[in-house]
């Protein structure tokens, strides 16, 4: 059950990790230094003597693979990725990691779009800010940041005109969050990302009210060490924020074609952005179903103690209990 419940998002990581070794012609950037990162909490982050990763000590030499620090993915003008992995604590016994995204601003000197998506331990996405160089001390290095730091990043209101749209909820066996690639070409699961290695991920095919198509290729993965491809197809409804006729055909590594459903704009939440965690892998949903069931699991289960913040209406962070 462990392994379902985060199979969407370890699908993600892997490529995401997958994704940041695919751009090496990008302009690359000496990272800096010294960042200053605020969050739901600021910190001071110090550039290792390897130059591959931050810690929060000056002059550390490297962070190892799965040690606590933060690895740089891509560090280039058009984006930057870091791969955030913290130890345990009380409130997350098993460690939490993240995926930080965003563009170097045209100053140089601070991220912009700024976003770190939880992928394990909390759920969710909150907007970052991190400055270095003479910003360096636009934001603080340490405790709790005033909120309106955060304003000139926060995203603009759920429109339903917007194709392809920035968000989508999508739901079939399970239910996931999909963020539109900065270059406008696909999907991940990870908010900001810059863009998907070919043949990996969610390429799109066409997304206008006439013909919605989506090119679906998971990496391999423990159930299917071939990995799998699919094809999901429908027309935008007539409101313009729904998938009708939405199907899923599996191409490659199981074989079927079932109901698909997809959200977004002002109906986003019409559909869950995750797996309720009694979500059954093998489940074939139809139709409403998907939501119907999803909301019955969540009825059935033990309250989830989560803590939501938000800034001008926005949510820029939900931390859950792990079950």
């Amino acid at each position: 059950m462990e392994f379902l419940r985060h199979f969407g998002r370890i699908f993600w990581v892997a490529l995401a990790s997958l994704a940041a070794t695919s751009s090496a012609t990008a302009q690359i950037v000496s990272p800096p230094k010294i960042l200053h990162f605020c969050s739901v909490h600021c910190s001071t982050w110090y550039l290792t003597n390897d130059g591959f990763g931050y810690a929060a000590v000056a002059g550390y030499p490297s962070i190892p693979n799965n040690s606590p620090g933060v690895v740089i993915a891509r560090f280039t003008r058009d984006a930057v990725v870091l791969n955030r992995t913290d130890a345990p604590n009380r409130s997350f016994p098993k460690g939490l990691r993240a995926i930080i995204t965003g563009q170097i601003a045209p100053t140089g000197d601070r991220l912009v779009h700024g976003r770190q998506t939880w992928t394990f331990g909390p759920f969710g996405v909150n907007v970052v800010e991190i400055t270095w160089g003479q910003a360096l001390n636009a934001i603080p290095g340490a405790g709790d940041p005033a909120l309106s730091i955060f304003a000139q990043d926060l995203d603009p209101p759920a429109r339903d005109d917007q194709y392809p749209p920035p968000v989508l909820h999508f739901c079939a066996a399970h239910c996931a969050t999909w963020y539109l690639t900065t270059d406008k070409k696909g999907y991940t699961g990870v908010v900001g990302y810059p863009d998907i290695p070919e043949g990996l991920g969610v390429s799109i095919g066409s997304f206008t009210r006439g013909s919605v198509v989506l090119n679906r290729n998971d990496p391999p993965n423990p159930s299917f060490p071939n990995g799998l491809t699919a094809v999901i197809s429908g027309t935008v409804s007539p409101q313009g924020n729904t998938l009708e006729n939405g199907t899923i055909r599996w191409t490659a590594g199981q074989a079927g074609t079932f109901a698909a459903q997809i959200s977004w704009g002002t109906a986003l939440n019409a559909l869950p952005g995750q797996d309720p965690p009694a979500q059954s892998w093998e489940q074939k949903l139809n139709g409403s179903q998907v939501l119907q069931n999803a909301v019955l699991l969540m009825l059935m289960m033990p309250e989830r103690r989560c803590k939501t913040e938000y800034y001008a209406g926005h949510e820029t962070r939900k931390v859950c209990e792990d079950d």
